[in-house]
């Protein structure tokens, strides 16, 4: 089984058979504020000044291309002993009780995201739905899957293109 982890549009990563993390992308840590130790020292774009009324907090990382960096080589990690994704697996230090290789873990996530990226459109609607949500969580501002489309902007839920008020399952 194959989890794909999104920022936006962007696929970042996968997780495979509950274990394994493939990384294609990361984040850039980046800060348009001071580096401040009491809030982060890894922060994405700064500090959210709505967060100084309580207690300073980091603004949400960018989804654009311009706020990821694409690896040359897709990095794993084994997130059962590796919780906070530090070592990089490579093939001699791939764990014996894996019971599947490094290749396949890799073509496993490959093929999903190869899938995922002809079913989805890779362009945000009008409405924005797919893009970053800027701090908005919304479902309904998440891409639908192919063959539906959002009839209320920013809070209708997905519905089948071709049948009126048929919810979509995908």
């Amino acid at each position: 089984a194959v989890m794909l982890h999104y920022c936006g549009f962007n696929i970042l990563a996968a997780r495979v058979n509950g274990r394994f993390k493939v990384f294609w992308q990361v984040q850039k840590w980046y800060t348009n504020d001071p580096k401040n130790s009491s809030i982060c020292l890894e922060c994405c774009n700064g500090v959210n000044p709505a967060s100084l009324l309580v207690a300073p907090a980091t603004q949400l990382c960018g989804c654009a291309e311009k706020d990821l960096i694409s690896l040359e080589a897709p990095i794993v990690y084994d997130v059962l002993l590796d919780q906070f994704e530090s070592k990089a697996l490579t093939e001699d230090t791939w764990p014996e009780d894996a019971g599947v290789s490094l290749q396949d873990v890799l073509h496993l996530a490959q093929s999903e995201k190869e899938r995922m990226e002809k079913e989805v459109h890779p362009k945000p609607d009008s409405q924005g739905a797919g893009t970053c949500t800027s701090g908005l969580p919304s479902a309904a501002r998440q891409p639908c899957c192919a063959g539906c489309k959002q009839l209320v902007p920013f809070f209708g839920f997905c519905r089948h293109a071709a049948g009126f008020g048929k919810k979509c399952d995908c």
